[in-house]
């Protein structure tokens, strides 16, 4: 990489989109205000309804890798020892 590959993007951050979590705690936030005209809150309302479907939905995904993660390393553990055994075998 070149010199001028250094200077390409010189002070210029890729700006994230804010997390799911921290979205759902915005809104409510949002919602607790008691000057929110009536069409706003309700269509803020449903929005919440949404990503907090969609922070349940990613809860329930991290549970599930976890334990195909756990079940894959008991599966490394138990090969790497059916091996060792007939190693010994022999």
């Amino acid at each position: 990489m070149g010199a001028f590959h250094r200077y390409t993007n010189m002070g210029m951050k890729k700006k994230r989109a804010p997390s799911l979590k921290k979205r759902v705690r915005d809104l409510e936030r949002l919602l607790a205000k008691p000057d929110l005209p009536a069409d706003m809150r309700e269509a803020k309302r449903l929005e919440l309804k949404g990503f907090k479907k969609e922070v349940r939905k990613g809860g329930e995904a991290e549970k599930f890798e976890l334990k195909y993660k756990k079940i894959k390393f008991f599966g490394k553990i138990l090969w790497g020892f059916m091996n060792f055994r007939e190693e010994e075998s022999y």
